[in-house]
């Protein structure tokens, strides 16, 4: 039985069909098959013309096709949940509004050809459809295709925008076409794992995360796009090739990616984490790069070749364990921050000749660093090249400060320079056992252990050091004799072990001493040395508390 459409406008009752109709076929596109009683839909047709798909409810896991060639606009979720719908054509229609086809699991034919507007969850979880083509659309909005498993093509020529998670889970969508968009937001094609290329050739805005385990990625073209943003490519685990020539910052773009060289002509900011272990990175160049985040480079372990002409600041853990770097040059850095170049155990030469600041662990573990140049350097914070087994040459002509543990174990450590140095803090050299002579001619503080267990140490030059720590230089077993023309303090068992020590010169009038033990191991305490000081002083010496002990030792000069 047909019903047309002047029977629905006249809101006709049918109260006198039989109520075993099979069939219903209205002229505006609706077919029915079903065991429903005419009465029940009599009940509903009254309201039709005032909503189109009121009758939902008894409908919905029913209808397969629908066609209508005069509707301009599908209202939000007029057909969710019709679990049997297949086909649907609307040639009139410019809008699609929000849930409009939501869970039509049967779906697989959209015909719209003047839709302008896909609104929100409007073909979500719509599991058969296999490809979509919207010739006129430009906007396409948060989650519109979501989880549509089996979607393989989308072909939108006129899209501006692309919305949050517009195909997120589109698991087999395979080739997409958006020539016009600028626009495309967080997570829009996050988790295609079928997507192997893709160009947008207009997009200057991308969301956090759009690619988001695209893991089949390979390239990836974006000659507009100003900024990469965090998690873009994240475990874009076969991505190899990435064009984006106007790109100004990079964020945590490509962890765990797959590229394997990156270069960014036009990038001034690489954010935190923007390369975070890319293990087949073997070379990046950034001709304009200004800055590099925390943690940009860590964990590329084949990275062995990096250009920044025109960087000025490496973040913390910037480079850290990137085991296959060799040589790290930067002309223009001023600061390294820590854990900057940790653990890079092939790493044998740092250029860095306007960097001042070096960071806690900036070089911690280099175990094949040879040759260090920072001749603008004035800080080196602590333990900044501890444990660089192989570092023969320490060279710092401008460096004030250096941090506790800075040359930590540096055991082939045989020459150092830094003669505008005041301040060297705790174990500063400690285990340097190569060090021969050492000369820090500003030096005023030389912190405890500072040089202890530097075996070969035979001669150190302190002309203006008023204060020595605590065990400064314990067990130098080769050290003979020492001059402190201005040292004012001396801690306990500064000189402790030093089994060849025998000679001190103190210039001053009152060198404290808080206990006896300063020269423990020495030949002073077998009474073997001497203890010079000014003539005029040494009674008071003699005299002192604790330089008492050693009065028969002591001699004017």
């Amino acid at each position: 039985m047909s019903l047309n459409s002047s029977l629905i406008s006249q809101q006709t009752r049918l109260l006198n069909i039989e109520n075993d109709l099979k069939e219903v076929l209205i002229s505006k596109g609706l077919t029915v098959s079903d065991d429903t009683h005419l009465d029940d839909i009599s009940n509903i047709l009254s309201s039709w013309t005032h909503d189109p798909f009121y009758a939902k409810e008894l409908f919905e896991g029913t209808i397969e096709s629908y066609e209508d060639s005069t509707m301009k606009t599908l209202p939000e979720q007029c057909f969710t949940g019709f679990s049997s719908l297949k086909e649907v054509s609307f040639p009139a229609c410019t809008a699609i509004e929000n849930s409009a086809f939501y869970q039509c699991y049967s779906l697989s034919s959209v015909s719209i050809p003047l839709c302008e507007t896909i609104g929100s969850y409007a073909f979500a979880l719509c599991g058969l459809l296999k490809s979509v083509s919207f010739s006129e659309c430009t906007q396409v909005n948060t989650s519109a295709f979501y989880g549509c498993d089996t979607l393989s093509e989308a072909y939108f020529p006129k899209c501006l925008s692309i919305d949050t998670g517009a195909f997120e889970r589109c698991y087999n969508l395979s080739s997409v076409y958006f020539p016009s968009c600028a626009f495309v937001m967080d997570r829009a094609f996050s988790s295609c794992k079928s997507l192997t290329e893709v160009s947008l050739p207009n997009c200057h805005t991308l969301g956090h995360g759009v690619f988001w385990r695209c893991s089949s990625l390979t390239r990836v073209y974006l000659p507009k796009a100003f900024t990469l943003t965090d998690s873009l490519f994240y475990q874009c685990f076969n991505l190899t090739e990435v064009s984006a020539p106007l790109c100004t910052g990079i964020g945590s773009a490509f962890e765990g990616t797959g590229i394997s060289y990156a270069f960014f002509p036009s990038c001034i900011n690489i954010g935190s984490s923007a390369f975070k272990g890319c293990n087949s990175l073997a070379e990046v160049s950034f001709p304009n790069c200004v800055s590099i985040g925390t943690s940009a480079f860590q964990n590329c372990l084949n990275l062995s070749k990096v250009s920044f002409p025109e960087c000025t600041r490496i973040g913390s853990n910037a480079f850290y364990r990137c085991s296959a770097l060799k040589t790290a040059e930067f002309p223009k850095c001023t600061v390294i921050e820590s854990y900057a170049f940790s653990s890079c155990i092939s790493l044998n030469n740092a250029i860095f000749p306007e960097c001042e600041t070096i960071g806690s662990c900036a070089f911690y573990n280099c175990s094949y660093l040879t040759t260090v140049s920072f001749p603008s350097c004035t800080t080196i914070n602590p333990s900044a090249f501890a444990d660089c087994y192989r570092l023969s040459e320490a060279i710092f002509p401008a460096c004030t400060t250096i941090g506790a543990n800075a040359f930590f174990n540096c055991s082939i450590l045989t020459n150092i320079s830094f003669p505008e140095c005041t301040t060297i803090n705790n174990f500063a050299f400690e285990f340097c056992s190569s060090l021969t002579n050492v000369s820090l001619p500003e030096c005023v503080s030389l912190g405890y252990y500072a040089f202890a267990s530097c075996y070969s140490l035979t001669d150190i030059y302190l002309p203006k050091c008023n204060t020595i720590g605590s065990y400064a230089m314990g067990s130098c077993s080769k050290l003979t004799s020492i001059s402190l023309p201005s040292c004012t303090y001396i801690g306990s068992n500064a000189f402790r072990y030093c089994s060849s020590f025998n000679t001190i010169y103190i210039g001053t009038s009152n060198c404290i001493i808080y206990n006896s033990n300063i020269f423990s191991g020495t030949q002073i305490t077998s009474s073997k040395g001497s203890i010079f000081v000014p003539s005029e002083y040494v009674e008071y010496y003699k005299s002192s508390t604790f330089w008492s002990y050693f009065k028969n030792q002591i001699i004017g000069y």
